[in-house]
């Protein structure tokens, strides 16, 4: 990803959006970790709309799922320092 603007780009997940909460709530029932998600995004939209006349690029965005404690053994995505 390339920008030659000012940007904040926040990690969120699937797991914070509103509408797919029916289909993704057997997968994690994380309540904290769902809402302070979800508060992310609401945060994201806020300045989005905060800062578009300076045209700074606001946005979330969902990096997969990573093989992480969190994310669990199972996934195919590991991370490594």
């Amino acid at each position: 990803m390339s920008c030659r603007r000012s940007a904040i780009i926040n990690m969120s997940t699937v797991l914070a959006s509103v509408k797919k909460c029916p289909e993704t709530f057997q997968m994690a029932q994380m309540y904290p970790y769902r809402t302070s998600k979800a508060a992310l995004n609401m945060l994201t939209c806020c300045q989005a709309e905060d800062f578009k006349h300076r045209g700074i690029l606001v946005t979330a965005i969902h990096p997969g799922w990573v093989r992480t404690e969190m994310g669990g053994p199972q996934v195919s995505l590991h991370y490594t320092l």
